[in-house]
């Protein structure tokens, strides 16, 4: 079931609620503004048990270089503006089994290749991975396989 978070931006639940995906229609700085707040209290609630699988679907024209802009060339981040970054990095720190896999979804057109070449990738945790694809199914099928090194290893190890 697609749920409307904001004009522009929707979620949709897959795998028992383990995989959340975000389909972007329109972006603009209201949007990213309520999308990040929502995002923010997602993390807030979820189960350190399990990782946080997003899918970040860009792919709609006219998405992809607007959001490259607003996300200032970090869209491996899970959030856009700034000073919702140092909500997540804080979460992070005091929340050591926290762990979230972003996969984002552009379009194949020259929008989306300039996204792909002009993207910065900041791996300041390594409890937070991200990828790029063209399509959602090899996005989704990424996240189904993500490991996080050192965190899954030690789960795995107890007795």
């Amino acid at each position: 079931m697609e749920q409307e978070i904001y004009p522009g931006v929707t979620r949709t639940w897959l795998e028992a609620e383990q995989i959340a995906v975000y389909h972007i229609s329109a972006v603009n700085v209201n949007m990213l503004m309520h999308w990040n707040r929502h995002l923010i209290e997602m993390l807030k609630s979820w189960n350190d048990d399990a990782p946080c699988l997003l899918v970040y679907d860009l792919s709609k024209g006219g998405v992809s270089l607007p959001y490259l802009v607003f996300s200032d060339f970090h869209i491996d981040n899970v959030v856009v503006h700034n000073s919702n970054k140092v909500q997540i990095d804080r979460m992070m720190e005091a929340r050591p089994r926290l762990r979230i896999a972003l996969a984002l979804v552009i379009t194949t057109s020259v929008s989306g290749r300039i996204m792909l070449g002009r993207v910065q990738h900041d791996p300041t945790v390594d409890r937070m991975t991200f990828d790029i694809f063209f399509n959602r199914e090899n996005a989704i099928d990424w996240l189904k396989s993500v490991r996080f090194p050192g965190v899954d290893e030690s789960e795995s190890a107890q007795p």
